[in-house]
């Protein structure tokens, strides 16, 4: 294990340390006290305090801890991750020398002590350890303090090292594959040679020690403290075996520490955890699904998000929308079921009525190129868009008066997407108010349909209001693509533990790994039902609630129909008669 700490850990270690030796009582000046602590981050015994500080908050916290989202990013994580410092013996030869200075410099020639020098023996041997332990560390024993000669007429101090070696092992965690070794870190810090027949496992543990690649392996079944006993050699060649001993710690699966917990039957606004849809349409097909997230679970609260999928009768037109209530509004779940569905309302209206004028406009259109026919089209889907936002807000602040609250109290994120899917083109049209992502895949490009939608500050969310909706025109976006195998539209339940940043929403590797896991999910019977079980995967600090929609063209199902259409082609071209 590395010896030299982390810059970032030795600034907050600093910190630490400015703050314990600063007097609060005025404004001071530590310049005069930088080569103290300048010493004390030098110490290892004070930065190994410092890391069982660290891991007494980890081991008191760890559920919290692995909650947060950003929790690799924190101070707590990375001094985990550097661990203790090593601690060193000083040979034997050195220690006795010191010890021999301190009898010849306070122990009387004739071998009696006297009370007071005693007194000064034990100060100035605390002195000069203290002073020899700043530089270099020591761990020692006085076994035993005094020995009474015969005549108990004098008394011999009598001074030991206790030089036993320090092993380590890297933690495990339980359900995880795991292989280490067993390491000395002092009085050297090297490998060494254990007998595979001499280790003390139980069985319960679910380890078993490999001889050839002298390592622990396996997979842990329980979590705990255990202290493994092992005979070792410096080396294979040594002829004696030695006893050693390692603490070997197994965390728990955090997936173990969450708890599935109804909320109160007396709270307003009921919603059931999990909900899903599938459409199968003839050009194309749309499935979705909402499931409650693991910190909603472990509270007890209910799920907050919601989501709308719709085909316009008849046509190849179809809405998609998903809504994020805000967790700290307590009526969100409800602002989120409002906003979807009165949002799906007002554009299904509108398309039914209005699909065969927006099919001429969009006929007209030459791709490419800014026209009158593009205009026409843009300004009518963003009209569209502002009267169903509108309807969403109003929709909200009706239920908010009728229940004497603030407005805020059902805060939520809305994102929707109007898609005319084509054989071989797809328009699309969306909205975007808040986090998560709106896109178009394809195998060899990735077109988000607008930005996460922040606050003024970083890390804040904006949510649907009228105040937003007046100022929205750029929350509207309209393509044309020839290539879109798949349009998406997720929540950041989704979005964040499959793609982390913002950033990572254009990286189209990424979008590649996520089509690669849904698309056999959206080959079966009842796909809706196959994204619901998918959604319930296991990312570390990333506990929200998940809702995902997907429009796809089945391309396996259209190129088989094909290959089906071109062999009864064949077919009948050779029952034809032969000319002459």
């Amino acid at each position: 294990m590395s010896q030299v700490l982390h810059p970032e850990i030795q600034s907050a270690f600093t910190g630490l340390l400015t703050q314990l030796l600063q007097d609060k009582t005025k404004s001071t000046d530590l310049s005069e006290n930088a080569e103290w602590i300048s010493q004390l981050l030098k110490n290892k015994r004070i930065y190994n305090a410092y890391y069982d500080l660290a891991e007494e908050i980890y081991d008191a916290s760890a559920f919290q801890c692995e909650q947060l989202p950003y929790f690799h990013q924190t101070q707590l994580y990375h001094i985990l991750q550097q661990g203790r410092r090593a601690i060193y013996l000083p040979c034997q030869n050195s220690l006795s020398s010191f010890d021999q200075q301190c009898d010849r410099e306070i122990v009387p020639e004739n071998g009696g002590i006297h009370a007071h020098a005693e007194s000064l023996r034990s100060e100035r041997y605390t002195k000069n350890r203290n002073e020899f332990n700043s530089t270099i560390d020591t761990q020692f024993e006085m076994i035993p303090p005094y020995r009474l000669s015969a005549d108990a007429t004098s008394v011999d101090i009598v001074k030991t090292v206790k030089k036993m070696p320090y092993f380590q092992i890297p933690n495990a965690r339980v359900g995880q594959i795991y292989q280490a070794k067993i390491q000395m870190q002092h009085p050297i810090q090297q490998l060494v040679y254990i007998c595979a027949d001499r280790i003390e496992i139980s069985d319960e543990l679910g380890l078993f020690f490999n001889q050839d690649m002298q390592q622990l392996q396996g997979t842990p079944l329980q979590a705990g403290e255990f202290k493994l006993n092992f005979q070792y050699k410096i080396n294979p060649e040594q002829a004696d075996w030695q006893q050693g001993e390692v603490t070997f710690i197994v965390t728990p699966d955090p997936r173990s520490l969450w708890q599935i917990n109804e909320p109160d039957l007396n709270e307003p606004y009921q919603k059931s955890h999990s909900d899903s849809d599938y459409i199968q349409a003839e050009t194309f097909k749309i499935a979705a699904c909402s499931q409650r997230g693991r910190s909603h679970e472990h509270a007890g609260t209910f799920r907050d998000d919601d989501f709308l999928i719709r085909q316009i009768d008849n046509s190849d037109w179809a809405i998609l929308i998903v809504a994020d209530g805000a967790g700290s509004a307590d009526f969100s779940r409800r602002g989120s079921q409002l906003a979807v569905q009165s949002m799906g309302q007002v554009l299904h209206d509108h398309l039914k009525q209005q699909r065969e004028q927006l099919d001429q406009l969009i006929a007209g259109w030459q791709v490419g190129e800014v026209d009158q026919q593009l205009q026409a089209l843009g300004q009518q889907l963003q009209d569209l868009f502002y009267q169903a936002a509108l309807s969403a807000v109003e929709a909200i602040e009706h239920e908010a008066h009728q229940q004497q609250v603030d407005v805020k109290k059902f805060s939520t994120t809305l994102l929707a997407a109007i898609v005319k899917q084509q054989p071989e083109r797809t328009l699309i049209s969306s909205f975007w108010i808040g986090d998560g992502a709106i896109a178009v895949y394809s195998p060899d490009k990735i077109r988000l349909m607008g930005k996460p939608d922040g606050g003024e500050f970083a890390g804040q969310t904006r949510f649907l209001s009228r105040q937003v909706v007046n100022q929205f025109s750029a929350q509207v976006n309209i393509g044309y693509f020839q290539d879109c195998q798949a349009v998406f539209l997720m929540t950041d339940g989704i979005s964040d533990p499959c793609f982390e940043t913002d950033a990572g929403l254009n990286n189209l590797q990424k979008w590649q790994q996520l089509w690669q896991e849904i698309q056999p999910k959206l080959q079966h019977e009842k796909p809706d039902q196959a994204l619901l079980e998918w959604s319930k995967f296991f990312s570390a600090g990333h506990h929200d609630d998940r809702t995902l929609a997907v429009l796809w063209q089945d391309l396996l199902q259209k190129r088989a129909d094909e290959n089906d259409d071109q062999k009864n082609s064949e077919l009948n071209a050779h029952d034809k008669p032969l000319r002459g």
